[in-house]
C-alpha cells in the first residue's frame, strides 16, 4: 500500500506499509537522487507502524510515523534517512500520542514539520517543528478541532 511520496529537486523519496503480507505493520522507503536518474536506495525502516509520511530535503528522506501501543496510545517519530546512506537518526515527536488517523511532514527553512491528527473527544490537529541541524524540537501546537481522517502541511523559509 503506497503511503506518501516527496520531491524535492533532485531528491525522491516513497514510503509505504505492507498491509498483507508477513510484515504487516513494515515501514518501506525508496529514495533515489539525480532527479530520478540515480540509483534507488531500499531501506525496511520500521515495524509494527500504522500511519507515515515522507519529506525529501537537502539529500535525505524524512519520515514521520505513529506506532500504536497496546494501551491505545502510541508514538509519533520522526527519523531522517540520508539518501545512500545506512544510518537513521530520530526524535520523538509526540510520546504518549492518543490514536493518530493522518500525519504529514514537510521541511523548509531548517526545518522539518510535522502536522497530524489525533484522535481526542473529537479530533484536534497539532503541528510541531524540528531543527534540522541538531533535531531540536519546538512546542507542540494545537490547532483546534479537525477531521481525525485528513491533514496536510507545507513548508518553506521556515514557515509552516
Amino acid at each position: 500500500m503506497a503511503v506518501d511520496a516527496a520531491l524535492h529537486g533532485p531528491d525522491t523519496a516513497i514510503v509505504w506499509l505492507d498491509q498483507d503480507g508477513p510484515d504487516v505493520g513494515l515501514l518501506g522507503l525508496a529514495a533515489f537522487g539525480g532527479g530520478g536518474t540515480g540509483q534507488i536506495f531500499r531501506y525496511a525502516v520500521e515495524d509494527g507502524i500504522a500511519r507515515a509520511a515522507v519529506a525529501a530535503c537537502g539529500g535525505a528522506a524524512w519520515i514521520a510515523w505513529f506506532r500504536p501501543l497496546g494501551d491505545g496510545g502510541g508514538e509519533l517519530e520522526l527519523a531522517r534517512i540520508d539518501i545512500g546512506g545506512n544510518g537513521i537518526e530520530r526524535v520523538t515527536v509526540r510520546s504518549g500520542a492518543l490514536r493518530v488517523e493522518a500525519v504529514d511532514v514537510d521541511c523548509g527553512g531548517g526545518r522539518i514539520w510535522v502536522a497530524w491528527t489525533e484522535r481526542t473527544t473529537t479530533g484536534h490537529a497539532f503541528v510541531r517543528s524540528v531543527r534540522i541541524a541538531d533535531l531540536a524540537r519546538s512546542s507542540v501546537r494545537d490547532l483546534g478541532a479537525a477531521d481525525r481522517w485528513a491533514i496536510s502541511v507545507g513548508a518553506t523559509a521556515g514557515r509552516a
